[in-house]
């Protein structure tokens, strides 16, 4: 109802819309409904993208969200790189012990011991910084 609410009643690239649409993604993530979340985590990127500045911590969240949905359908190499803008955000536009920042930082680290658990490492990037924090964490 809301997103209706949204979609008449605000401009079509309105951030309270990206909400929405992100709260509704994680609900359907949370079911198992997997395709359906994933449209809406990219509209509302999208949507951030047009309507925000650059590094608004709303787009790092909604930026770490489709990550983690693709983190859990194993989409490593897809995960990597929404992982990497989301922190790039949050170190420019947030205290380094604000929830938000602690949260993509962990969800990353996460997302890389998973990495390292299944074996996977080679579908990452030769990214400097990734391999760094893979070093760290095979240790």
């Amino acid at each position: 109802d809301a997103i209706a609410i949204d979609q008449q009643s605000l401009p079509p690239n309105h951030p309270s819309l990206a909400t929405h649409l992100n709260n509704l993604a994680n609900l359907y993530k949370s079911q198992g409904r997997y395709s359906e979340a994933e449209p809406l985590y990219k509209d509302a990127i999208a949507i951030d993208k047009q309507s925000l500045p650059p590094n608004h911590p709303s787009l790092a969240t909604h930026l770490n969200n489709l990550a983690e949905l693709y983190r859990s359908q194993g989409r490593y190499s897809e995960a990597e790189p929404l992982y990497k803008d989301a922190i790039a955000i949050v170190k420019q536009s947030l205290p380094p012990n604000h929830p938000n920042t602690v949260t993509v930082w962990n969800n990353f680290v996460d997302f890389l011991r998973q990495v390292v658990s299944e074996g996977q490492e080679s579908v990452l990037s030769e990214d400097p910084w990734v391999q760094e924090e893979l070093a760290k964490i095979k240790e």
